[in-house]
């Protein structure tokens, strides 16, 4: 995590996310960060699944959780656009495996 306004930064190890997953593309939105698609070191595939990083910001020390959601989608080498105000977006490029 970085914080910009104090100019620091600290690491932090979820165990969601220790089997040597690698991520293809990211959304932030509010206090969570979206992990879509991806590759396993571990099983050497791309499984479909979705993670969300959520993070609160205490005194002190940051909280952060890790939430696998099984509906996600196998894509890589892609951007995110937000399409309008509401949470819509596009995927654009990349390849889904």
């Amino acid at each position: 995590l970085f914080d910009l306004e104090f100019g620091c930064s600290s690491a932090h190890t979820l165990p969601e996310l220790s089997d040597g997953q690698s991520f293809h593309l990211a959304l932030a939105r509010e206090d969570c960060v979206y992990f879509i698609g991806g590759h396993s070191l571990t099983s050497d595939s791309r499984p479909p699944r979705l993670f969300r990083l959520r993070v609160e910001l205490l005194q002190g020390a940051p909280l952060l959780s890790c939430e696998t959601l099984d509906t996600g989608i196998s894509i890589s080498s892609a951007i995110i656009n937000r399409t309008g105000p509401a949470h819509r977006y596009i995927i654009l490029g990349g390849y889904q495996s």
